[in-house]
């Protein structure tokens, strides 16, 4: 009987972390003076920005395996792409999802299965 409780938690166990209940949040940077491009993503910052003529929203999830920092900058610069094609030339109140809700600084979400970032925001003129 005890050899059938522990197989029974071990399977439960491997289902709670294979469901997610095993990923971890980390933080990142955007290194702007190796990504100039960046230069018109204004990340959140409490306040809505009143700059420039909204054109609609953008969102981009990147995944991969490279550290947060660096996915978080792919994923800026795919935005700013999205931006570009809506007829922009920036992104504001660029926000990332974190476990609980939504914030201005770059947050990735890593798992046995690599890592990933969620990013959003304004498209502008």
């Amino acid at each position: 009987m005890p050899l059938r409780r522990g197989a029974l938690l071990a399977s439960g166990l491997l289902v709670a972390v294979l469901g997610g209940a095993g990923c971890l949040y980390t933080s990142g940077s955007v290194s702007y003076a190796q990504s100039p491009e960046l230069r018109t993503v204004r990340l959140y910052t409490g306040k809505p920005d009143p700059e420039g003529e909204s054109l609609g929203a953008v969102e981009v999830i990147r995944r991969g395996y490279r550290n947060c920092s660096e996915l978080g900058t792919e994923a800026l610069v795919a935005l700013l792409g999205e931006a570009k094609a809506l007829g922009g030339t920036g992104v504001k109140d660029v926000k990332f999802r974190g476990r609980f809700h939504w914030t201005g600084r770059v947050v990735c979400r890593s798992s046995i299965s690599g890592r990933s970032v969620q990013v959003r925001g304004i498209a502008t003129r």
